[in-house]
């Protein structure tokens, strides 16, 4: 089970967005012999950009269409996140989602945000946050600002 203040942070960031981007905050229950609260999602059943990646089925990566998918939807819901203000901090391929829509079609959703922050205009933090093997080398030497100095994707 994860720290109060995460789940806490989890449930307030969930609450202000909506996005087909970002994973759907259905509910928040009590778990049973009232232990703490439970996040209740929408289920995304094609699993993690993690686990798909991973599988050697898939020759451990995507087909280039399904990678440009992958960047669309990202950069929209980071955009979503960007625009309210908030930040996610743990930005990986185990926090993407794969949803199957009743059509048939794919939607990658953002997820995971007991890491995120709001961050106010030209406020910067300094706080090394996230999972260290996707930290950017910079993260390591300077603030985080708000406007971002650059941004970058790659397939190979």
């Amino acid at each position: 089970m994860r720290p109060h203040d995460v789940q806490m942070r989890e449930f307030e960031v969930l609450k202000k967005v909506k996005h087909e981007n970002i994973v759907k905050l259905l509910a928040i229950e009590e778990e049973q012999e009232g232990r703490g609260k439970v996040i209740v999602m929408e289920l995304c059943t094609g699993g993690s950009l993690f686990n798909i990646l991973d599988d050697p089925e898939n020759t451990y990566g995507l087909q280039e269409h399904e990678f440009f998918l992958v960047v669309e939807h990202l950069t929209a819901g980071m955009k979503h996140l960007r625009d309210n203000n908030l930040v996610h901090r743990d930005l990986k391929p185990g926090n993407i989602m794969k949803f199957i829509n009743e059509d048939g079609t794919t939607t990658y959703k953002l997820t995971d945000f007991g890491a995120a922050r709001e961050l106010q205009e030209e406020e910067q933090f300094v706080s090394l946050y996230g999972t260290e093997e996707y930290l950017h080398p910079d993260m390591y030497e300077r603030a985080v600002l708000r406007k971002p100095v650059g941004k970058s994707f790659g397939a190979t």
